[in-house]
């Protein structure tokens, strides 16, 4: 993501503080919350990053639909689901935001 996205979307981010984003993919979580951060390790949780309300990241669906023929790829959706549910239930009380990703960013 470019550095004038990024500031724009901190700044976007800093009026949502009590309502976690929700980052679809990696590339959108790593803009928020660094390139250390691991989607494998930390989606479906909130994590906290200083001047940021709460992310909460999970796989992008385009992932999800590339795994589809893998072996893996029940496991896959399985955990797209359940974060969902998770971003649902953040949603429906009103305490979520979507992290939007442009075109052409990968996962």
């Amino acid at each position: 993501m470019a550095g004038k996205s990024l500031e724009a979307l901190r700044r976007a981010a800093k009026d949502c503080r009590d309502c976690p984003l929700w980052a679809l993919g990696a590339t959108a979580a790593k803009a928020l919350l660094g390139p250390a951060f691991r989607i494998t390790r930390s989606r479906g949780k909130l994590v906290r990053e200083e001047g940021l309300p709460p992310v909460l990241a999970t796989f992008h669906p385009s992932y999800v639909l590339r795994m589809k023929s893998r072996p893996e790829g029940k496991e896959v959706y399985g955990t797209l689901v359940a974060d969902l549910g998770t971003a649902a239930r953040f949603h429906r009380a009103g305490q979520i935001r979507q992290v939007i990703q442009r075109p052409g960013d990968r996962s």
